[in-house]
């Protein structure tokens, strides 16, 4: 049975399985760009309680992206595709925004990107992570 004889699901079950993997190995989780979004925050606007509060629960969620993502991988490989999607949004979605957010401000301050070595290999995960999103489809019941 060759990659073509998969169903979509099973194809964005092993994509998803090769991204967890990838996120996990490299040691990029959201975790290190909340943290850095959140600092940039806190210079803006300083110290707050409720954005610290944020701050944890983003930290926490985004620290284990890589679990997120191979929890999903299982939800494609059983025709869970709603719960997958939902799954690995919360594994990469946090990551990717805060990436956004983070890019932003680099560019404004004119700093350099350090997207080198692991962090390729983590980002490379969050991208295959979001092509196994729409490559898997619902399965009618």
């Amino acid at each position: 049975m060759g990659w073509r004889d998969l169903s979509d699901n099973m194809k964005a079950a092993w994509i998803a399985g090769v991204s967890g993997v990838l996120m996990l190995i490299s040691g990029v989780t959201g975790a290190s760009q909340w943290q850095r979004t959140f600092a940039t925050l806190v210079e803006i606007v300083g110290a707050n309680p409720v954005l610290r509060f944020f701050a944890l629960v983003f930290i926490a969620i985004g620290s284990v992206g890589g679990v997120f993502v191979l929890l999903g991988a299982y939800g494609f490989r059983n025709n869970r595709v709603r719960t997958a999607r939902t799954v690995i949004w919360f594994g990469t979605g946090f990551t990717v925004l805060s990436l956004i957010a983070f890019v932003v401000y680099q560019m404004r301050q004119g700093g350099d990107f350090p997207f080198a070595g692991a962090s390729f290999l983590g980002f490379l995960g969050i991208l295959l992570s979001v092509v196994a999103r729409f490559k898997a489809k619902p399965v009618p019941r």
